[in-house]
């Protein structure tokens, strides 16, 4: 393993930890490593964490079109995190203004400088919060989906109305 690739999985070590350990993030997110099958010396099947691709679900915060969801998300690390920020994106539909219906997220702290904001003292449940509160109040002058940005802030009632039915057709828990 390179040095940069041990730097990043003490830093995604570190993330876990603080995750796993913290009850801040319960109502919000739940992630962890998605586990690989792979042969053992004996050749016997065994599963073991990717530590640089993981898996979870961030739950739609309360009195919004996305409560009751459990929105499932990827990510994926490179060997150069924390100073490259992490992949993440939905793997359902979610109509949101900042947010592509194949989940692509709009977030500046997900961007390098200078185009973005992100920086290595961003820790990974920093960044799900930051999502999580980005599906809470939406910034629809920066769309990365114009429909609903102009939906959202032209006719709200309409806007919930799609995006409540979206979430109950791809992300009902």
């Amino acid at each position: 393993m390179s040095s940069s690739a041990a730097r990043a999985l003490k830093r995604i070590v570190k993330d876990y930890k603080h995750i796993k350990n913290s009850d801040d993030y319960d109502d919000s997110f739940k992630v962890s490593p998605i586990y690989t099958s792979d042969f053992d010396e004996n050749g016997e099947i065994s599963e073991l964490p990717d530590m640089f691709h993981w898996g979870g679900h961030i739950y739609g915060p309360s009195d919004t079109p996305y409560e009751n969801g459990a929105f499932p998300i990827d990510i994926k690390f490179t060997t150069k995190y924390p100073i490259e920020p992490p992949s993440i994106k939905f793997n359902c539909k979610i109509y949101h203004p900042n947010m592509t219906s194949c989940g692509m997220i709009c977030l500046n702290i997900l961007k390098r400088k200078p185009d973005g904001d992100w920086s290595s003292a961003w820790t990974l449940g920093a960044v799900l919060l930051s999502i999580h509160s980005l599906m809470e109040k939406s910034n629809p002058n920066d769309p990365l989906n114009t429909e609903a940005a102009n939906l959202y802030k032209n006719n709200r009632e309409r806007f919930n109305a799609i995006a409540t039915k979206w979430t109950t057709d791809y992300a009902k828990i």
